[in-house]
């Protein structure tokens, strides 16, 4: 049976056709197939089965952040609904400062570090204020996701996320 795609879009054709319709269901089904075995013998509930459970919270969130215009409250919004959504995938909620080599501070939510301590994946947030969806690469920071005792390096809230990663 081919796996399901709904919901699931190939930007820039990151993945080939062939992958996604003949060799994704066989890289998958080994964690399908530990994902039925935790929810039998440990009472483990699979991501999906999660996600389900989170969007009564998803959409509520999602209400009070479309009303709400103040970056600071709109801010701790988001930071509710990431706390609940980063452990489904796989990650923890933590926003710390990282340095870049700059020596520009970076707002990150997550890490992710390689087994000898260096970073692998930095997850960072972004904050549209519009309230029309704008392509999160296409957004600044802003002052509010530093902490009030941060020094802030006002460049940085000038440049796109898309141009502080490219940087």
């Amino acid at each position: 049976m081919a796996i399901d795609l709904t919901g699931i879009s190939n930007e820039n054709e990151f993945y080939t056709h062939h992958y996604l319709s003949a060799i994704l269901e066989t890289d998958l089904k080994d964690v399908f197939q530990e994902w039925r075995r935790r929810e039998q013998e440990e009472g483990f509930r699979a991501p999906y089965a999660e996600l389900r459970g989170l969007a009564r919270d998803y959409f509520s969130l999602r209400s009070r952040l479309e009303r709400e215009r103040r970056a600071e409250t709109r801010l701790q919004i988001q930071h509710e609904l990431l706390d609940k959504l980063l452990p489904i995938l796989g990650y923890a909620f933590q926003p710390e400062l990282k340095e870049l080599d700059d020596g520009t501070q970076l707002p990150v939510i997550s890490t992710i570090n390689k087994p000898n301590g260096a970073p692998e994946v930095w997850i960072l947030e972004t904050l549209d204020l519009s309230g029309e969806e704008t392509d999160p690469l296409a957004l600044p920071l802003c002052a509010c996701q530093y902490p009030e005792d941060a020094e802030v390096d006002s460049t940085v809230l000038k440049d796109t996320l898309e141009d502080i990663i490219t940087r």
